[in-house]
């Protein structure tokens, strides 16, 4: 091989070796503009991130796998009264949680890490901040994506809780005030006519089991209850001396006694009750055949809880003593709505009637 020859090659080998050196520069390069573009990206969409995060309108926080706070924005160091630097790092999300709280929260939390489906995304609880007051909080969290972390926005509802709070507290008193008045007319009513004092809350307490055994809501039993203890109201209008006669009374009278459902309606007509009160009070004498007062209504005319009141008025009233007659009992007076279920009384509140007594035990009190 001639010097020549073997300068050629060493000059080839040089030229291969500074063309793939060019091309390991060049990836190296481009490699660099990937990175940095990425670096670029991730840098804005952090920033992106903690723009959102910041302005969000509600206090923000990160929470870690060990409950530990690693961020949050502006609005939780006001909730909080912490600054980030107090908080980011330093604090558990359970410091700010009430005791009574505090297993719910952790339960949600580590829930959350094993199956997220079955961990609560919403829900409230109480919040302690920096001077001990006590906050109610809107807790809607949920997991970051691939990582154990999780976002938690905290909406501030005091104010609307406060109001709550009050509402309840004035509800209550109106109830209260309610009851106080309904027995205040309920005594009213017994002082004309004491041979029927405790009817009309023997008549509600029994149409109230009968509307439970048939499955009413708790605010209709309500309602057919107070419509019990007021049935009767129309009789004040009634002289005391019809009310209370010993022997049986004549056609006028008789027919004057009618006119209480009438009289009862036009009282509670204008009272706005959450609840047909003055109609249930209205009907209670009508009977499904139409033979009732003091329309003549019939069927699906008469509304149920009507249909409710009539039977256990009926029920109650041959159950006890009137100065016309005695004690006719409880087993006569079952019997009586038995033969004429179908007929005079609807059939489902006659058999929920029966159950009441037969199976559930019911007794009047005295």
């Amino acid at each position: 091989m001639t010097k020549k020859a073997t300068y050629e090659e060493l000059e080839g080998c040089v030229k291969e070796s500074a063309a793939q050196l060019t091309k390991a520069n060049e990836q190296l390069r481009l490699e660099i503009i990937k990175r940095k573009q990425a670096e670029a990206a991730l840098i804005k969409s952090e920033q992106k991130y903690r723009h959102i995060f910041e302005t969000t309108g509600t206090a923000m926080a990160v929470i870690e796998e060990d409950t530990k706070i690693s961020l949050i924005n502006s609005e939780f160091e006001k909730l909080s009264g912490y600054s980030a630097n107090e908080v980011e790092g330093r604090k558990s999300f359970t410091e700010f949680v009430t005791k009574n709280d505090l297993a719910k929260m952790k339960k949600y939390h580590f829930q959350r890490r094993i199956n997220p489906d079955e961990a609560l995304k919403m829900y409230e609880f109480g919040f302690i901040d920096r001077h001990g007051n006590l906050k109610y909080i809107n807790l809607t969290v949920d997991m970051i994506p691939e990582t154990k972390q999780s976002i938690a926005s905290l909406s501030d509802i005091t104010e609307f809780k406060n109001v709550e709070n009050e509402l309840q507290d004035t509800l209550k008193d109106l109830r209260r005030a309610l009851r106080g008045t309904i027995q205040a007319i309920v005594l009213t009513i017994e002082t004309r006519d004491p041979y029927t004092a405790g009817h009309q809350r023997r008549v509600a307490d029994l149409a109230r089991a009968i509307a439970k055994e048939m499955g009413f809501s708790r605010s209709k039993i309500a309602g057919i209850r107070i419509a019990g203890a007021l049935h009767d109201i129309g009789k004040i209008a009634i002289p005391a001396e019809i009310l209370t006669k010993p022997g049986q009374l004549s056609k006028a009278e008789f027919e004057l006694i009618k006119k209480h459902p009438q009289t009862s309606y036009n009282i509670l007509k204008p009272i706005k009750f959450p609840w047909p009160v003055a109609q249930i009070v209205l009907q209670h004498h009508e009977r499904m055949d139409g033979s009732g007062y003091p329309q003549g209504l019939s069927g699906e005319e008469i509304i149920l809880e009507a249909r409710i009141l009539g039977v256990a008025d009926v029920v109650e009233a041959m159950a006890s003593h009137r100065p016309y007659r005695p004690a006719i009992g409880i087993d006569k007076a079952l019997e009586e709505i038995s033969i004429n279920r179908g007929k005079l009384y609807d059939i489902k509140v006659v058999d929920a009637c029966l159950k009441v007594f037969k199976e559930n035990g019911f007794k009047f009190k005295i």
